[in-house]
């Protein structure tokens, strides 16, 4: 796609069969984030199915009513106190003495998982199954704790770093979705909404190594 020639989406229909077809629509991650993929298919195939004496307006109930343009997110996005958030992560990392080496050797042939044959890498995957078991477990004391299941995971994620670095102080980056208290029904905004921010994670040298064997 060339970023300069909009629309940075492109769809296609395949026939592959009597009665049998295949869309294919690839989209830049440039203009909407994973949260809003499935609201734009939803509405892709509602104006598909729409007769065509409809589709106009079906049309324009897709993309007006409750659905806020991506304009009014970014202004509010924009409306923020960009001072008041620079103190805020100052103080968030104040102290913080910056990245830390993990001491692994990147992998000489990386094995790529399937679907990605033939690309070149310098990064390695693993790739594990969580049973529903282990999920459950999981959900349950990120009640207890009253957090998300992601946090845990983001905790468990600081301590590794904490582990193999041998450091005590770490900070990594995480993705939000940053659309809750911006605009009202900000969760049907067709968009790129998200944003990457840094945690920090300060441990004590014995918690981070008995912390890293329960997780290993």
């Amino acid at each position: 796609m060339d970023l300069a020639h909009p629309p940075l989406m492109r769809a296609a229909l395949f026939q592959l069969a009597a009665g049998k077809a295949r869309a294919l629509i690839t989209v830049h991650h440039l203009i909407y984030d994973g949260r809003c993929a499935a609201d734009l298919l939803a509405g892709l195939f509602e104006l598909y199915d729409a007769p065509d004496e409809s589709r106009e307006s079906t049309e324009a109930a897709l993309g007006h009513g409750s659905r806020p343009a991506f304009e009014e997110f970014a202004a509010k996005v924009r409306s923020i106190d960009s001072a008041a958030s620079r103190l805020f992560f100052e103080s968030l990392f104040d102290g913080f003495e910056g990245p830390v080496d993990l001491k692994l050797e990147a992998p000489k042939a990386a094995p790529e998982p399937s679907g990605l044959a033939g690309r070149s890498s310098p990064v390695g995957y693993v790739i594990r199954d969580i049973d529903t078991k282990l999920m459950d477990d999981l959900a349950r004391a990120a009640d207890a704790l009253g957090a998300t299941a992601n946090s845990l995971f983001q905790v468990a994620w600081g301590i590794l770093l904490a582990r193999y670095s041998g450091a005590t102080d770490v900070t990594w980056g995480t993705t939000r979705a940053c659309r809750a208290g911006s605009i009202p029904h900000a969760d049907r905004v067709i968009g790129m909404c998200i944003n990457t921010v840094p945690c920090r994670l300060e441990l004590s040298a014995d918690r981070a190594t008995s912390n890293s064997k329960l997780l290993l």
